[in-house]
């Protein structure tokens, strides 16, 4: 562990984006689905909604270069998914674009959705989103 002490700690996200995306209806498409696993995890939930505001989240969530740019996504999990013993997380992601299709140098309005599960540890299992 970080600390020191005898231990381990593993944090997993796997994602997977579908070009165009999947036409869902109503406007909506699915351009990207993911998951994410904690072993001896847990989430901050001030660094998350910072991470929404500066788009830090953008980096973990679906990364684009992960090699160029591995320094900054591992910084932003450490901030974010600190190690804590006895601590579980497992957590499933979207990413929906609404309105038209893009061209291929546009821009679409897209969002995240994603939901994280704590458990359990010293406290109740917490549900965060």
């Amino acid at each position: 562990m970080p600390d020191g002490s005898k231990g381990f700690s593993l944090l997993i996200i796997i994602t997977a984006e579908f070009g165009a995306g999947i036409q869902l209806g109503f406007g909506f498409t699915l351009l990207a689905v993911g998951g994410l696993l904690g072993l001896n995890r847990t989430m901050k939930l001030q660094p998350l909604m910072d991470g929404i505001r500066t788009g830090a989240v953008e980096s973990i969530m679906f990364p684009h270069d992960v090699i160029a740019n591995a320094p900054k996504i591992i910084s932003d999990l450490r901030i974010i998914f600190p190690p804590l013993e006895g601590k579980f997380l497992i957590g499933p992601m979207a990413k929906l674009g609404f309105a038209r299709r893009p061209r291929p140098h546009e821009q679409s309005a897209s969002s995240f959705a994603h939901r994280v599960f704590e458990t359990p540890g010293k406290s109740p299992t917490r549900l965060r989103s």
